[in-house]
């Protein structure tokens, strides 16, 4: 009878402590869920360096979108079986979004991980794509990802909606002013009256986001596209109707 040679083994599997310890050891538990983080979020980061080895269409946006379908398993997989991983994976994620040599794809790869997860962000990893001085599709997703896991605004986003100069930018934070100013007008009945300062915050930040989409309307009546014009009119009159103590920006009929 012929004898089977055992299969080896390509990498060795990760074994949680508890499993094969008598007693608790909480620095082993560390140890392993610093390091199944790092490889899950590797793996994703391998995925996409396969992907990208050929020209995608759509650029480095088209091609995380082909990591979507990975990514909707991966999160699943790991809500499932990997909660107590949550502090661990934010850390992970956040070293990718503050390297300096990161790329754009693995910026908003990580941001599209947020926006899943949101319960994963912090807002030091958003200050960090903040800071890049770039608005690109990446700023674009970590925006979004930053406003579904509900965290303040931090200096670095309230100097980028002083100095934004994309519409998509500029829309995607006034979005966020449109909720945060819906939520002050509509307290709950045992919430406390906000205070004055915090109302003058608000309608600062209302003001500048403002100024910025009255910019972007006059250059999009200046270059001809209609389109354009009347999304941004819309979003003007939205922002008006939802902060009354903000004045209207003429002509944004």
């Amino acid at each position: 009878m012929r004898s089977e040679r055992p299969r080896p083994i390509e990498r060795e599997y990760l074994v949680r402590p508890v499993e094969s310890c008598q007693q608790a050891d909480p620095e082993a538990e560390r140890v392993y869920r610093e390091q199944q983080s790092r490889e899950l979020v590797g793996l994703l980061q391998t995925s996409l360096r396969r992907i990208e080895r050929l020209p995608q269409p759509g650029g480095a946006e088209g091609a995380v979108n082909k990591m979507d379908c990975y990514l909707q398993g991966w999160t699943d997989s790991l809500i499932r079986t990997g909660p107590d991983l949550a502090d661990e994976l934010a850390s992970e994620l956040q070293r990718t979004m503050c390297d300096p040599n990161a790329s754009e794809t693995q910026i908003m790869l990580s941001a599209r991980v947020l926006k899943r997860m949101p319960e994963l962000g912090n807002a030091e990893a958003f200050d960090c794509v903040a800071k890049r001085g770039t608005e690109d599709a990446a700023l674009w997703d970590a925006l979004e990802a930053w406003r579904l896991g509900s965290l303040p605004k931090t200096p670095a986003l309230e100097e980028l909606a002083r100095s934004s100069k994309d519409e998509r930018t500029q829309m995607r934070l006034v979005k966020f002013a449109e909720e945060s100013q819906s939520a002050t007008l509509e307290p709950s009945v045992d919430a406390p009256p906000p205070s004055e300062p915090a109302q003058d915050v608000q309608v600062d930040f209302g003001v500048r986001t403002e100024a910025n989409l009255t910019r972007a309307l006059e250059r999009a009546r200046a270059m001809g596209q209609t389109e354009l014009e009347q999304s941004i009119a819309a979003t003007l009159r939205d922002l008006h109707a939802h902060a009354p103590t903000v004045q209207g920006v003429q002509g944004a009929e």
